[in-house]
C-alpha cells in the first residue's frame, strides 16, 4: 500500500484571515472561550495528523533508500569482480570486455559521487 501525501500551496495571509475571522467574531468572543479552545484543538489535531503522515512517509522513503543503496553496492561488487576476472584471466570477446569496462567505469563514478564524495581512490 502506497501512502500519498497530497499537498497544495496555501496563501498564508488568507489562512490567517480565515482563522482570525472564525475565532474573533463577536459571538465567539462573548462565549467563555470554549469555541476558541475547540478550534485550536481541532487545528492542532489536524496538524498532528499531517505531521504523523509526513513522518511515516519519511520512514518509508528512508527504508527504500537504504534498500536501493544496498542493492547498488552489491551490483558494484559484482561488476568489479567480473571486470577484474575478465581483464586478468578469462578471455572474452573484445566487444564484451569493452561493455564490461564501460559499465564498471559508470558504476565507479556513481559510487564515488554519491557514496564517497570526499574520498579519493588510488588505483
Amino acid at each position: 500500500m502506497v501512502n500519498r501525501l497530497e499537498m497544495e500551496e496555501v496563501d498564508i495571509n488568507t489562512l490567517i484571515g480565515n482563522v482570525n475571522t472564525s475565532i474573533n467574531t463577536p459571538e465567539n468572543l462573548s462565549s467563555s472561550g470554549d469555541l476558541k479552545e475547540s478550534i485550536v484543538l481541532d487545528l492542532s489535531k489536524q496538524l498532528q495528523e499531517k505531521f504523523e503522515s509526513i513522518t511515516n512517509l519519511e520512514i518509508d522513503l528512508n527504508k527504500k533508500n537504504k534498500k536501493i543503496k544496498k542493492t547498488f553496492l552489491k551490483m558494484y561488487g559484482l561488476i568489479s569482480a567480473i571486470d577484474k576476472m575478465t581483464s586478468e584471466s578469462v578471455e572474452v570477446p573484445h566487444e564484451l570486455q569493452t561493455l564490461i569496462d564501460c559499465l564498471n567505469d559508470m558504476v565507479c563514478d556513481v559510487v564515488d559521487e554519491f557514496f564517497f564524495p570526499n574520498s579519493y581512490r588510488y588505483d
